[in-house]
C-alpha cells in the first residue's frame, strides 16, 4: 500500500512538472461555482446541488463561459491571449525535450 501511494505521489509529482498539460487560464472548480453562483444571482449551495443529475454539465458549461469571459477582459486590457497560448506550448515543447 505505502509503495502504491509512494509511486502515485510520483507520478503525480513528474505530471505536474510538464508544462504541456498546464491551461495558461486554468481554474479551480471552486472559482468557477463562485462565479456562477455570483452571475446566476444564487447560492453555490443551489449550485452545487448533489442530488442534481446534471452537476458536471452545468460545471463545464460555466467554466467555459468564465473562460471566454476571461479571455475577453483580457484581450480588452491590451493583454494577447494569443501569445500567452503560444508562450505556454512553447515552455511546454522544451519541458519535453529536456
Amino acid at each position: 500500500s505505502s509503495s502504491y501511494k509512494q509511486k502515485k505521489e510520483e507520478d503525480l509529482k513528474g505530471k505536474a512538472r510538464d508544462t504541456k498539460a498546464w491551461n495558461t487560464l486554468f481554474m479551480r472548480s471552486d472559482t468557477v461555482a463562485s462565479w456562477i453562483a455570483e452571475q446566476y444571482s444564487v447560492s453555490k449551495d443551489e449550485l452545487l446541488d448533489p442530488t442534481s443529475s446534471d452537476l458536471g454539465v452545468r460545471m463545464a458549461l460555466g467554466e467555459a463561459h468564465a473562460l471566454a469571459e476571461t479571455k475577453k477582459s483580457l484581450e480588452g486590457n491590451g493583454v494577447s491571449v494569443a501569445a500567452l497560448e503560444a508562450a505556454a506550448r512553447a515552455a511546454g515543447k522544451q519541458s519535453s525535450t529536456r
